[in-house]
């Protein structure tokens, strides 16, 4: 079972929401909220698996109140939503932590592939918004990541994928301070605020791909440097 916590202020669109949740069995609906209020709270102490926010809502938690949740409920998952297709705000939205993006007009398959893709732990967003999202994240003067060292990139790569700091110290025979000593000097390479963003950059441009076991082409980017 998937349990969502819903902070939507329109009545009709709460109905049609639920209406979705009520075809697939495998969701349930923690909570449901309607005024800002309630919300702040309600992430706090309400058990949910994915959090699925209008963008009015999502924008009303302050930054300090963002981190205080971030420590407390380091897992929270957002999927946040607009009932306008507005890119500035998707990407604010994304920079500030939302997993998943997702405008007004989506259909219902959308809507149950966007929430199961972030209970996974996956990036997503709206079908009818991602090329035009991801031109507006990802200009041509950010494909910075030929510029990273031999070292970096495997760093990079397991940052991409979700491995932990003293993960990566394991693996490479490296202490966490100089993994995060990497990781900081890549995200400063790159322009990138956090993680959220080198992830969202290595998916766009298919940098996951790496099999260390296998022998990589002279020209990709997990070539040994020369």
């Amino acid at each position: 079972m998937i349990s969502i916590l819903v902070a939507e202020a329109s009545k009709v669109l709460l109905l049609g929401i639920k209406s979705v949740f009520g075809t697939h069995g495998e969701f349930v609906l923690s909570a449901e909220i309607s005024e800002k209020e309630q919300l702040l709270q309600s992430l706090m102490d309400v058990e949910f698996d994915v959090a699925m926010i209008e963008l009015a809502f999502f924008k009303s938690i302050k930054t300090k109140e963002f981190a205080d949740l971030r420590k407390t409920r380091p897992d929270l998952r957002f999927l946040v939503h607009s009932h306008r297709a507005d890119l500035d705000e998707g990407v604010d939205a994304i920079k500030r932590g939302a997993l998943g993006y997702l405008s007004k007009h989506c259909s219902p398959a959308e809507l149950i592939n966007a929430i199961v893709t972030v209970y996974r732990g996956k990036p997503f967003i709206s079908e009818s918004m991602g090329a035009a999202l991801a031109d507006k994240i990802f200009l041509p003067s950010n494909i910075s990541h030929v510029s990273l060292s031999e070292r970096e990139r495997k760093v990079f790569r397991m940052l991409a994928v979700g491995i932990s700091l003293t993960g990566i110290a394991a693996q490479l025979d490296l202490s966490v301070k100089t993994v995060s000593t990497y990781k900081s000097r890549i995200l400063e390479k790159m322009g990138f605020p956090g993680l959220s963003e080198l992830v969202q950059y290595a998916i766009s441009y298919d940098l996951l791909n790496y099999d260390s076991g296998e022998d990589q082409d002279n020209n990709s980017f997990w070539a040994a440097d020369e």
